[in-house]
């Protein structure tokens, strides 16, 4: 298998198995080397997938690592270990994966769904304890990656963007986390206005005071009917984020804050 089609994570992934392998004495490199790998990376895709599912990570690491304490070993060899049969049919599968969903490179949940499908003995009771299936699995993917396609080596990166790179501000709001906002009455109820049009409603807030406008919008009871109209993607939520080059931004609407004239203007 060519290992160019491979995102960075997932080559990091592999290694990992190799070498948790090779630590515990394990003569092969099974699938659940390569399940443990995948949920230890830090800030990995597949340990936020399992939060979604419900589980914890450390929970689910736990099972492998019991598992993986259970596999035959060997000592007083200094011969790498190799991979199973098992887990080459769970390679190829995350190859026809990569396929089906029109991907360019085989990342980890492409490697997570060849385990699914070519589970072995020692996987497949794992995930039948767990509760862990294919259906679940896509549909807490997509509440992720969405209908984004592996295009680079590093897409993981791209997923949930809104989430890594900016805040909830209505979750902020129901939190009680956001400090008050005095005057601009006038301003927040334009903003929520054209917040909640229901046609050429794509708008952007742009220049200074509009962190300060949204945390209004978001404190007040209209926030969650308002704000629905903020794109599909956003739900009943307004995220503030900084540093996004090269997003994509809406043109149908702009929203200009100008702080000086303590005013705001919507074209």
């Amino acid at each position: 298998m060519d290992t160019n089609r491979f995102t960075q994570k997932s080559l990091e992934a592999l290694q990992a198995a190799q070498q948790l392998a090779q630590s515990y004495g394990n003569a092969q490199v099974e699938q659940v080397h390569l399940l443990d790998a995948l949920l230890s990376q830090e800030n990995g895709l597949i340990g936020q997938l399992m939060g979604k599912l419900g589980l914890n990570v450390q929970q689910v690491r736990t099972a492998c690592e019991s598992a993986v304490n259970r596999l035959p070993k060997i000592s007083g060899s200094n011969q790498q270990p190799y991979v199973t049969a098992s887990l080459s049919q769970a390679l190829t599968e995350a190859e026809n994966q990569m396929k089906q969903m029109r991907d360019e490179y085989i990342s980890v949940e492409h490697l997570f769904l060849g385990l699914l499908e070519k589970a072995d003995s020692t996987v497949r009771p794992l995930f039948a304890s767990l509760d862990i299936t294919k259906p679940k699995f896509l549909e807490a993917l997509q509440a992720v990656r969405g209908s984004a396609r592996v295009t680079s080596e590093d897409p993981e990166s791209t997923y949930d963007a809104l989430k890594k790179y900016g805040q909830d501000l209505v979750e902020l709001a129901r939190q009680n986390k956001l400090d008050p906002v005095i005057g601009r009455d006038t301003e927040i109820r334009n903003a929520i206005r054209i917040l909640s049009r229901k046609s050429k409603n794509n708008p952007v807030l742009i220049g200074t005071g509009c962190k300060t406008l949204l945390s209004a919008s978001s404190q007040m009871p209209l926030c969650s009917s308002a704000l629905a109209g903020f794109g599909a993607g956003f739900g009943a939520s307004a995220f503030w984020g900084a540093g996004l080059a090269g997003a994509n931004v809406p043109k149908s609407t702009v929203a200009a804050i100008s702080s000086s004239e303590n005013s705001a203007s919507f074209r």
